[in-house]
């Protein structure tokens, strides 16, 4: 059953309750009328009535409890729309608190048949209805509405709601892609940074291997420049000890 149901099944019970104890009321009025002019009248209905009406009320704080703990469910309930309930069921508390006294409060008591017509005028004069119409701090668009009128602006304004997340979502998916498409890019260009980076890595071990064998022929260059200098001495040495040998 949903809140508003609820409420109204509430408000239904606050109905009964009035009217049980303004019948018994009645009765007893009636009653201490014919007891004072003589004549007889039937009051045996009266406790009937207050019992039923205090089971009645019993089941109203129940039911009140109930509200109160569900005042903040629903789908998506806003928090004006909670405070709204709340304040509603005070009033549906503050109404069964003055049915509860007015059901303990004896109409034939010394006050006589005044204080009787005054409950009874009380309790015929509320208009429980109109505790609908008392409302919190609420907009010009919510002031006018019932309670199913308030429902149907919420689910309107659910709907809009829905509506521009929906624009949201395709907004944010378009972006998704674009950032997936950034993401294929820039994975595309680290792949041809590591194939460049293996190219340079190829073409320095050339390089190494290169500068390795030129050191070498280097080496073999220089001494072979010893080797025939070497050679050219003993030659020379070898001409000098023959000449000098036939002088």
């Amino acid at each position: 059953m949903s809140w508003a149901s609820q409420y109204d099944a509430s408000k239904a019970l606050i109905e009964e309750i009035t009217s049980l104890i303004t019948e018994r009321n009645t009765l007893l009025n009636n009653a201490h009328a014919s007891m004072s002019s003589g004549s007889s009248n039937d009051a045996s209905a009266a406790p009937r009535l207050a019992a039923s009406a205090r089971r009645k009320l019993a089941t109203l704080a129940s039911k009140l409890d109930i509200l109160d703990r569900t005042a903040a469910t629903g789908p998506e309930v806003m928090e004006r729309e909670i405070a709204r309930r709340t304040e509603l069921v005070a009033m549906l508390r503050t109404r069964r608190e003055q049915l509860t006294g007015m059901l303990a409060r004896n109409p034939n008591n010394a006050a006589g048949g005044a204080e009787a017509d005054s409950t009874t005028s009380l309790l015929q004069g509320v208009n429980v209805s109109n505790v609908t119409q008392i409302r919190g701090t609420e907009s010009e668009a919510t002031a006018p509405l019932d309670d199913r009128g308030v429902l149907r602006l919420q689910q309107t304004m659910m709907q809009e709601q829905d509506e521009d997340l929906a624009d949201l979502e395709r907004a944010v998916a378009g972006t998704k892609n674009v950032a997936l498409t950034i993401n294929d890019e820039l994975d595309e260009q680290n792949r041809l940074l590591d194939d460049f980076d293996e190219d340079v890595d190829a073409v320095g071990g050339r390089l190494r291997a290169a500068t390795r064998r030129i050191g070498k022929v280097s080496k073999l260059s220089g001494n072979c420049a010893q080797y025939t200098c070497m050679l050219v001495l003993i030659a020379v040495l070898v001409v000098l000890i023959v000449v000098s040998l036939k002088y």
